[in-house]
């Protein structure tokens, strides 16, 4: 039996004490008071949270056991860990039942030995719900009990007690076994010490694994002195106390599949000596006798050999064992039972069948018995008719005499139809018997017709089942034909209405393709015309175009208002007073045009510069290369609209007849490509 299945037995008690109306449900509060408990003997960290969510659907009524158990196996036994006091857990959860179940008023023994006796009863009880211990178990448990208070067994008596339980309650709960214990039936003459004593020991072997304890000398490591101790062997592990209250516990000897014990000759004065050599140290310990050092051998022994194979203390390896021996009694048991029903079964149904065979042959002895009857009738009456005719004939043979050869020659006749007679007796005889046995057939014909006609009834059933599926399914199939109808006319009004929109999508296409077309050969004359007209008469000198291009480039980094801006307003003038009177374009007024616009995109401020505007739509007049500078100057006044220094000098019409007078030079130069100038945006370079 694993860790999960001894803690459930203890926890089972305690949800069976909260049940207290006995519905096989507990209340939510109690369970979070009863899970909180388990968690903290347990060393498991609590979630109530979790336990809100699983009870969820269920906050208004009691929730049951099958409710519980899966909260408890995922929450709180998938989590547990062989880390914490057993003693503890089991306490917590007989306090919860006992205060319910425990009746004290009979009891000979403390609370404490019946806390003990119910750890036994969950190690002995069987490994099924509600839990009882059979009586096999019983009989283990107060055997040993006996003999740990020094009594002899009586199994006699336990045969009495046995023969009062009842046929179908061959075993106890956990609180009958406390009372039978408890109110001395199998310790009279025992007074309570000696039943506490016993109790105790069972405790120690059963439930805490004690194979074997006493007193013993042992001696020290490092002062190498003698001291007795109380030690206590387990499966694992010698704990050795300084006495057998177990209060003070000295140290432990680990024991391992490595380990050996071996004995010691007598030296130093100690006698019946031996050692337990470990992986890490060894242990010199002294025995009282040589009796009790050869079972403390032996017992050390035999705990090491279990631990080298893997096997479970002897009790437990014990416990097992009966339960497999329980568990195979009773299959052979069922077995035996199923066997014996089995031929229960087969017996009646022999005895049947032999009751109708005597039935049979009854029936047929007596109709045998009324043919005899009707043949000896029929025998009578002809023997009585033939005496009647042979008296007859011997009162007329006398006067028969003379006609006894007319006479015989009627005797033979009347031999004849006697025989005759004879013979249609045996032919009704078996006309009788062929009547019998074509009545035995008819039966059989009609039962057999009657079991087709079921027969035909059950297939005419399905067949009107299946029509009605059929018919079923054809209606079903015409709707869904209906329905994927419908679908389809949708689909098609959805693709005309998208086929019009995509229609209407490549107009507004085309005309957008015309427009970007026509304003990219309007813009193409613009540049064919500035590069035509590129060169002029050097009218300045060298000097003046270097300071206006370093007044435009401080304009266009600073773009504030500066000294500057006046030096660059005086240089534009000239350079259109010039250009207008002289009729000359040279590089300097380019430049001072270049300065010009630059300065009024960078700064984006008012400057003297948009005064100009009227002075170069005079230029333009002029000078048609300097198209460029007026387009820009035109997308400048469109990117500031808020200038209206500059929107107000322009004169578009000027600039629109120039274009229209100039068409049949861009339908030459259209299919050239648009020049990189006319894909300026703010903020870029000329």
């Amino acid at each position: 039996m694993g860790l999960r299945d001894e803690l459930l037995k203890a926890i089972w008690h305690a949800f069976t004490a909260l049940d207290v109306d006995q519905s096989g449900k507990v209340s939510k509060s109690q369970l979070k008071v009863l899970s909180h408990s388990l968690c903290t003997v347990m060393k498991i960290p609590h979630d109530p949270v979790a336990l809100e969510e699983h009870f969820k659907d269920d906050d208004e009524g009691p929730v049951s056991t099958q409710g519980y158990m899966p909260y408890l196996n995922r929450f709180i036994l998938d989590k547990v860990q062989d880390n914490f006091d057993r003693m503890d857990f089991n306490k917590m959860c007989w306090t919860l039942c006992a205060r319910k179940n425990l009746n004290r008023n009979h009891l000979l023994i403390a609370d404490d030995d019946a806390f003990k006796i119910w750890c036994i009863f969950n190690f002995l009880s069987e490994e099924r719900y509600p839990l009882v211990i059979v009586t096999e178990e019983i009989e283990y448990f107060l055997c040993k009990l006996t003999e740990a208070m020094g009594g002899s067994w009586i199994e006699e008596k336990f045969e009495d007690y046995r023969g009062q339980l009842s046929e179908g309650q061959q075993c106890l709960t956990a609180w009958e076994l406390i009372e039978l214990v408890g109110t001395g039936h199998f310790s009279k003459g025992m007074d309570r010490q000696t039943l506490s004593m016993g109790i105790s020991e069972v405790f120690q072997e059963l439930i805490l694994d004690v194979l074997k304890q006493g007193y013993m000398m042992k001696k020290g490591h490092k002062r190498k002195n003698w001291t007795e101790r109380w030690f206590v062997l387990q499966p694992s592990s010698i704990s050795y106390y300084v006495g057998e209250d177990l209060t003070e516990k000295k140290g432990d000897i680990h024991l391992d599949g490595n380990c050996c014990v071996e004995s010691l000759p007598d030296k130093d004065g100690k006698k019946c000596l031996f050692f337990v050599k470990c992986s890490d140290k060894s242990y010199e310990i002294s025995a009282s006798d040589k009796k009790k050092k050869q079972e403390w051998i032996q017992a050390i022994q035999t705990c090491i050999s279990l631990l080298k194979v893997g096997r479970p203390a002897p009790h437990c390896e014990a416990r097992q064992k009966r339960r497999e021996l329980r568990q195979k009694q009773q299959a052979e048991q069922e077995q035996l039972e199923l066997r014996m029903r089995e031929l229960q079964t087969a017996n009646e149904s022999k005895q049947r069948e032999l009751e109708a065979m005597k039935k049979k042959l009854e029936d047929a002895a007596a109709s045998a018995a009324e043919e005899e009857q009707r043949r000896l009738q029929t025998q009578n009456e002809l023997e009585d008719l033939y005496r009647a005719e042979m008296a007859k004939e011997r009162m007329v043979r006398l006067q028969m005499e003379e006609q006894v050869a007319q006479k015989s020659s009627e005797v033979e006749v009347y031999l004849l139809r006697v025989r005759e007679l004879e013979d249609m007796y045996h032919r009704l005889e078996e006309a009788l018997e062929d009547e019998r046995q074509a009545r035995l057939d008819e039966e059989t014909v009609r039962k057999l017709q009657a079991r087709i006609l079921e027969e035909e009834s059950a297939k005419r059933l399905e067949l009107e089942q299946m029509h009605l599926q059929q018919q079923q399914a054809i209606t079903q199939t015409r709707a869904e034909k209906e329905e994927l109808e419908r679908e389809r006319l949708a689909k098609e009004s959805a693709l005309e209405a998208a086929a019009q929109q995509l229609e209407r999508l490549e107009a507004e296409r085309q005309g957008a393709l015309e427009q970007y077309q026509v304003a990219h050969l309007y813009m193409h004359t613009g540049i064919q015309c500035y590069y035509t007209h590129t060169r002029a008469l050097a009218y300045m000198q060298a000097h003046t175009h270097t300071r206006i291009h370093i007044c435009t480039h401080a304009c266009m980094h600073t773009r504030t208002h500066t000294s500057l801006h006046s030096c660059l307003h005086a240089y534009t003038h000239l350079c259109i007073h010039t250009c207008i009177h002289v009729h000359v374009y040279t590089q300097h007024m380019h430049a001072c045009m270049h300065a010009c616009i630059h300065t009024c995109m960078y700064t984006r401020t008012h400057t003297c510069m948009h005064a100009r505007v009227s002075g170069f739509l005079q230029m333009f007049h002029t000078f048609p290369s300097i198209v460029k500078h007026v387009a820009l100057l035109f997308c400048s006044c469109q990117l500031y609209p808020q200038r209206p220094s500059l929107a107000a000098g322009f004169h578009f019409n000027h600039f629109n007849h120039f274009i229209e007078d100039r068409v049949r030079l861009i339908k030459q130069v259209a299919s050239a490509g648009a020049p990189a100038w006319l894909e300026w945006k703010p903020g870029a370079a000329l």
